[in-house]
């Protein structure tokens, strides 16, 4: 059973679907912390993890992912802490939305999230819950996808790209002004939002390079307001960012790649070069341009600063191996 920590940055490998199949172009074999990538006419190569969620050559479930990897994380955020979780890799897409069938990991934290503050012993506090859901677009446009027509409210006006800007929030720090944040106090209405924002990402253009996407960013906003013993109030509030960066080590790397995968994969290797101190390193002023590129900034506090994150390679066998063996290289430089 893993244990992600706080103030660390946990790098975790999953493996989807046969990790030895017919038509797999490699084979994965994972050990508690090892990843062992072989493919045709190669040596074998072996990559250093936190952890492994799988073993030998089986597949991880997403149930299993989130309660390992996911869930610490979330119950810190119910304490008071700022978090991030985030996958990479072929099938990053697919370990946070899933199928209706076998949900993601955003959908499983909304769940998990009303599931504890259902509990008795959740009675002594009082917890507003808000989500948004925003994908930022090559170029830097930032594109807000809780956007849709609403029953006697009108529709909300055109354009959603429109009035959001990178700002920095006093307490919970890289912040987009203007994104819209939907109140809301069940299951039921988590997931009605979920699924406005993933049919709202199938809209987008393709054809162009303006539509695609860099990443998704799911974010969970909580204050708290709990009650003292002597019989005043406490307010606490917090956020968990779960983050779909998609297949960025094959972008970052290839030509004509879009300048945020590129800057974003320049960042990690900043902060490899720095070792144990990059923590301390990347809170000096200038020593990281976070600010370079809109993903990097959003993600400052996961990379670097104040980290309380998790970072998911989502392998599958079935992939390139060359691209299988970039996202292996980038979650170890992440370590």
């Amino acid at each position: 059973m893993l244990s992600p920590e706080l103030d660390h940055v946990f790098v975790i490998s999953r493996v989807l679907g046969e990790a030895v199949a017919e038509k797999s172009k490699a084979k994965l074999e994972c050990s508690n912390v090892e990843v062992t990538l072989s493919s045709p006419g190669e040596e074998a190569r072996r990559f250093e993890f936190d952890g492994s969620i799988a073993s030998g050559e089986e597949s991880s479930s997403q149930h299993d992912v989130f309660r390992q990897a996911v869930r610490p994380m979330l119950l810190a955020t119910l304490e008071g802490t700022c978090c991030t979780v985030a996958s990479f890799g072929a099938g990053s897409t697919y370990t946070m939305v899933g199928t209706d069938s076998d949900p993601g990991l955003v959908p499983r934290t909304c769940c998990e999230l009303f599931s504890v503050l259902s509990a008795p012993t959740a009675l002594q506090r009082h917890v507003r819950v808000e989500v948004s859901y925003l994908e930022l677009l090559r170029g830097g446009a930032l594109r807000c996808l809780l956007y849709e027509e609403e029953p006697g409210c009108g529709s909300v006006p055109p354009g959603p790209t429109q009035g959001l800007h990178l700002r920095e929030h006093p307490g919970l720090g890289p912040w987009v002004h203007g994104l819209r944040r939907a109140d809301i106090t069940d299951f039921d209405e988590a997931y009605r939002w979920i699924r406005v924002g993933n049919q709202a990402q199938s809209s987008l253009p393709s054809s162009t390079s303006s539509g695609h996407a860099v990443a998704r960013i799911f974010t969970l906003r909580l204050t708290q307001t709990r009650l003292r013993e002597d019989g005043g109030c406490d307010e606490l509030v917090s956020k968990l960012d779960l983050v779909d960066l998609g297949d960025f080590p094959r972008w970052g790397s290839s030509t004509g790649s879009s300048p945020d995968h590129v800057r974003l994969e320049q960042i990690v290797d900043q902060l490899s070069s720095a070792g144990t101190d990059k923590a301390k390193l990347a809170r000096k002023r200038g020593w990281v341009a976070f600010e370079d590129s809109p993903v990097t900034w959003l993600l400052r506090d996961a990379l670097g600063g104040t980290p309380n994150a998790v970072f998911l390679a989502a392998l599958s066998p079935s992939d390139d191996p060359h691209a299988l063996r970039r996202t292996c290289e980038v979650a170890q430089k992440l370590r």
